[in-house]
């Protein structure tokens, strides 16, 4: 965010011509390429947060480069640069001491050495982001249909407002590949087709789901069904191709013990979402 508020203070001084990249070594090739245009919007939101409508920028759209890593997202990005033949690196630093870059070498570091061109390295301490109320425009709701899920689904439209998007979620656990298909053809099929007829069945039960009436003016409502041999991570992977600002799911958990001994999705999601999470509990009798 440092970053991108100076290329903002920079633009004042003449016309900027901004590209910006998101790389992630928890990326690979093929899932950059099915979503690249999610990730491409989430990118241009954060963006336009800091940037605004920046005078100097108008009139030239940023460039919006999303990349997989296999090794060092630095690296990646200075191929980016060399290929893009960019005058100026623009990265942000949280200006570690010399014994943790000793131990290990920071992301600003290994750009500064290695770049063919010119680096800038702004702290964090550059940018003081505005206290500003988050406004949420999508809201994913994943639910199991049991009563604690579908239950979620009225809270999410309590905090979407005019002009924004639910989205209903189901996730159908289907075993990851890995066996041989030669030898197990007749049990693939088998699967095959259970899962077709699992997948018709939930998409039946979701759209029933949609509440007409609790549907406030102006909110529109999408479902989803989606096969996945992980729910939390399909949940999150959802998350992340909606663009969601926050993820709504129902617990019966109340006490601190239960919570810790329910291993539940919900607790997965949790763990490894980047997203707010509404965890919505059925009220006690």
């Amino acid at each position: 965010d440092a970053a991108v508020a100076f290329v903002k203070d920079l633009s004042v001084l003449g016309q900027v011509d901004v590209a910006a990249a998101y790389i992630s070594s928890t990326l690979d090739q093929v899932t950059v390429e099915d979503a690249r245009l999610d990730f491409q919007r989430d990118v241009w939101d954060r963006l336009h947060a800091i940037l605004g409508d920046a005078p100097a920028l108008s009139g030239m759209p940023v460039k919006i480069h999303v990349r997989g890593a296999q090794g060092h997202p630095a690296h990646e990005l200075l191929l980016l640069a060399k290929e893009q033949r960019n005058g100026l690196i623009v990265i942000g630093t949280h200006r570690r001491s010399a014994w943790r870059q000793m131990l290990k070498a920071s992301f600003p570091n290994t750009i500064a050495v290695h770049a063919e061109t010119n680096v800038l390295c702004v702290p964090g301490t550059f940018h003081a982001p505005t206290a500003q109320v988050p406004a949420i425009h999508r809201a994913l709701v994943a639910t199991d249909f049991s009563d604690c899920g579908n239950d979620a689904i009225r809270h999410a439209y309590s905090l979407v407002g005019p002009g924004g998007e639910v989205r209903l979620l189901h996730v159908c656990f289907s075993p990851s590949p890995g066996f041989d298909m030669a030898i197990a053809s007749e049990a693939f099929l088998d699967h095959t087709v259970a899962m077709a007829q699992s997948l018709k069945d939930a998409d039946a039960r979701l759209t029933a789901l949609i509440p007409r009436v609790l549907a406030t003016t102006g909110v529109t409502t999408t479902a989803e069904i989606l096969p996945h041999h992980d729910i939390a991570a399909g949940i999150c992977e959802a998350a992340d191709r909606f663009g969601a600002d926050v993820i709504c799911m129902g617990t019966t958990g109340h006490s601190r013990a239960r919570i810790a001994l329910l291993g539940s999705t919900v607790q997965a999601v949790l763990a490894h979402s980047h997203r707010p999470v509404f965890v919505v509990t059925l009220p006690q009798a």
